[in-house]
């Protein structure tokens, strides 16, 4: 899987999308995320997750934390994206659909809700498309 910033190119911009067809990967992804909701993680980076590769040099680093914020790009370049366990364990449930029975081409909004804040896709697609 990938992990890959668009600043614009697209009304959905900035965003970051995480996309890839490898079941496997999107199932120690989905794992990663179940682990910062039930407090297992308190933070987990992209490239620590077998098989999710940077594009671009993107990194996100997800944390559990006591306030939903939205991703934002730190000094040395990397993502933070802080969210509750709650919200944690809504982006697990999200996701979950694409552990098991997903299409080529399907996506997911899984963060950044308002407008102007980076926003979180996931695509099962080789290409990323949405």
């Amino acid at each position: 899987m990938k992990v890959e910033f668009l600043s614009s190119g697209s009304n959905d911009c900035p965003l970051i999308r995480i996309f890839g067809t490898n079941r496997e990967e999107v199932v120690r992804l989905h794992k990663a995320i179940l682990n910062l909701a039930d407090g297992t993680e308190v933070s987990v980076s992209t490239d620590e997750i077998f098989g999710m590769n940077s594009s671009q040099n993107c990194r996100v680093v997800m944390r559990l934390g006591e306030a939903d914020l939205a991703p934002t790009k730190t000094l040395d370049g990397v993502f933070q994206w802080v969210l509750t366990c709650s919200s944690w364990e809504k982006v697990a449930e999200l996701l979950s659909p694409f552990t098991h029975d997903a299409r080529e081409g399907s996506y997911q909004w899984i963060g950044g809700d308002n407008v102007g804040e980076v926003s979180m896709l996931f695509s099962y697609s080789e290409s990323g498309q949405w």
